[in-house]
This record gives structure tokens, C-alpha cells and sequence, in this order.
């Protein structure tokens, strides 16, 4: 499940509805992809990175929103971004995913 938190705490303005899973996978093999996955999202992902130059690392931030360690609750506060970058990559993959099914 993607959880968005904002700061301060207010509700996602993203409006996601249903389930997230899809997208959550797909930010795993985007990761994965840079190690040789030959999964079809992670070829998604180098498609979206490699021939339409888009910027997917906004998509790469991302951990368990249930620290089991210090370590754990450091990186939840390291993954904090900038959301301008986030939404122009979302926006990108967006229009990429009408133009190229």
C-alpha cells in the first residue's frame, strides 16, 4: 500500500482511489531494473528512464512506513522530498503511459 504524508499532516491531495499495490510494484522493479531485472515493469521503467528520458528517481524514494529500528525511523525522515519533482515525474509517467500503452 502507498501511504503519502505530508507536513503538516493533511489529507493526501492525491486522491487515490481504490488499491495502490500496482503502483507500488512498479516502484519496486523500477529499482530493481537499474540491477538487470528482466521483469516487464522494471523494461517499463528503463523505457520510461532509458528512451523517453524521464526522470524516475522521485519515484525511487520510498521505504516500510512501519520502522522496526532507529535506523529504520532515520531513513522514513531521509526520504522526505520536494513534491514539485515528484508530481512533474508522476505527471511525465502519466502522459508517457496514455502515448506509449
Amino acid at each position: 500500500m502507498l501511504i503519502v504524508e505530508l507536513d503538516p499532516p493533511l489529507p493526501c491531495p492525491l486522491g487515490f482511489e481504490g488499491d495502490t499495490a500496482s503502483l507500488v510494484y512498479f516502484m519496486s522493479f523500477a529499482v530493481a531494473e537499474r540491477y538487470g531485472a528482466l521483469h516487464e515493469l522494471a523494461q517499463a521503467a528503463s523505457f520510461l528512464r532509458r528512451q523517453l528520458k524521464i526522470d524516475l528517481s522521485p519515484l525511487l524514494r520510498f521505504t516500510s512506513a512501519q520502522p522496526e529500528s532507529p535506523q529504520d525511523v532515520e531513513e522514513l525522515e531521509a526520504i522526505w522530498q520536494d513534491p514539485e519533482p515528484l508530481a512533474r515525474c508522476c505527471e511525465e509517467v502519466a502522459a508517457a503511459l496514455e502515448l506509449h500503452p
